[in-house]
């Protein structure tokens, strides 16, 4: 009598063969995200680099680096506002150097970005800019602002703290790159501080600034330009194109890095920057920072606070520690 083959597996063999795959899968997917994450990390860090680039190549044609926003308008505190709200980020001047030419000939910079005039008393908006076609351009979406380590659904948390707002009940394309600038605790930068600011404090950026590679006396390699922030921030965050409402454009490495606010009544159940004026970001164990000449550093969250101070200032005089 012939015996017939076996020609599959028994349920012992097809368990066994299943946790074994399992097992595998386990122990390979870490690897593959932290591949992938440090993909996104990579290109981070060259979104960052043009940025540096773009910097550089304005301050050869103009002979000044561009401000964080030109003409906020608004002022609190005694100094002067600008005599028009204009509310124009300086990521739009960079747009040529950013190989986005066509965009920057759309602009009209004789027109506002933002028509948000809520704190302290200042000029009129400078025309429409909705009727402007500002609307749609700040709707925009260039890859060099974001970084590919933020989740692009992220919801728009909204409450009455919050202004995002930029014209007309359209939100302006949010950014992970914002320039560094003095953000004390409720010191706005659209109060025209930075002329008056002794220069142990004074940033490289502020509304209407007029920094020069001259004026870094620090050294471009020990003075950030721009730093890297997360969307989901407690109290706002910053826009490509148009300055956000009340809440100041840039980040100050004087506050830490990825200090997070958590709030149970608030939207979204993740942790959030604790405000505006934050830096922080997806990468674990820090963020991403460039320096005044172009290069790119990952600076630890964990870096101290006063060599994090000593950094934002391009003229303190004060020795730095490693980094």
């Amino acid at each position: 009598m012939e015996c017939r083959k076996r020609t599959g597996f028994t349920l012992v063999e097809l368990l066994v063969v299943i946790a074994i795959i399992g097992i595998l899968i386990a122990l390979l997917l870490p690897a593959v995200q932290a591949a992938r994450e440090a993909a996104r990390r990579s290109q981070c860090s060259n979104n960052m680099k043009q940025l540096g680039l773009a910097l550089h190549n304005y301050h050869d044609a103009h002979k000044v680096f561009p401000s964080s926003v030109f003409s906020a308008g608004n002022c609190a505190y005694g100094n002067p506002a600008d005599p028009l709200t204009l509310n124009t980020s300086g990521f739009v001047v960079l747009l040529p150097y950013l190989e986005q030419q066509a965009i920057y000939d759309k602009w009209n910079f004789r027109i506002c970005a933002s028509q948000n005039r809520s704190y302290g008393p200042g000029g009129p908006p400078a025309g429409d800019p909705v009727a402007a076609g500002h609307a749609d351009l700040l709707r925009t979406v260039l890859a060099v602002f974001t970084c590919p380590s933020q989740a692009q659904t992220l919801s728009e948390p909204s409450n009455g703290t919050i202004y995002t707002d930029i014209v007309a009940g359209r939100y302006g394309y949010k950014t992970n790159y914002e320039f560094v600038v003095h953000a004390a605790p409720w010191r706005h930068t659209y109060c025209n501080y930075w002329r008056n600011d002794p220069m142990t404090e004074r940033r490289m950026f502020e509304d209407n600034s007029s920094c020069r590679i001259a004026d870094v006396k620090d050294g471009t390699s020990n003075t950030v330009a721009f730093g890297e922030t997360r969307w989901d921030m407690f109290n706002g965050w910053g826009h490509c194109w148009g300055y956000r409402g009340w809440l100041m454009m840039g980040v100050d490495p004087g506050f830490g890095i990825n200090v997070f606010y958590y709030s149970p009544t608030y939207p979204n159940t993740r942790p959030n920057l604790a405000s505006w004026g934050y830096s922080g970001s997806y990468h674990p164990g820090g963020c991403h920072w460039t320096l005044a000449d172009g290069s790119v550093r990952f600076i630890s969250e964990t870096t101290n606070l006063t060599t994090l101070t000593r950094l934002a200032s391009m003229a303190d005089g004060n020795p730095l520690a490693d980094f």
